[in-house]
């Protein structure tokens, strides 16, 4: 079984599979900044490969890959193939919902995306307590 797994509960199923069959990814920032840009080049029918290409062009503006991963990483302090989609899928529905389908993507997107993001982690960490009571 192939599994993006959170931590917690890697941690709880650490004595109920035999150590030889799990592994363990680490990612890195590397990592993720490929595995983006390989998504965005598939899904674009490779018309795509950074952040930067569908991002405005203003300096002060521009959201490269890098600056997305990144971004990520800081907000939520973990670095995972299921926040970067999940926060990747945020950022194009921010984008659309403010603007439509024309224009790019700016850092107003990503904050904003970032931060409801938060607030969905912040509400599933609630509701997982609010579980365990």
């Amino acid at each position: 079984m192939k599994a993006f797994l959170p931590a917690e509960l890697t941690k709880s199923l650490a004595g109920k599979i035999p150590k030889e069959e799990m592994h363990v990814i680490k990612w890195t920032p590397e990592m993720l900044i490929t595995m983006v840009n390989q998504r965005l080049s598939v899904h674009s029918n490779g018309k795509v490969h950074d952040f930067s290409e569908i991002s405005t062009s203003s300096t002060s503006t521009t959201v490269t890959t890098y600056d997305f991963v990144t971004a990520v990483n800081k907000a939520v302090g973990i670095l995972s193939p299921r926040e970067i989609v999940y926060v990747g899928e945020k950022v194009f529905f921010t984008h659309l919902n403010s603007e439509g389908p024309q224009g790019k993507i700016t850092r107003d997107d990503l904050t904003k995306a970032i931060e409801e993001y938060a607030k969905d982690l912040q509400r599933w960490r609630n509701a997982a307590i609010d579980k365990n009571r």
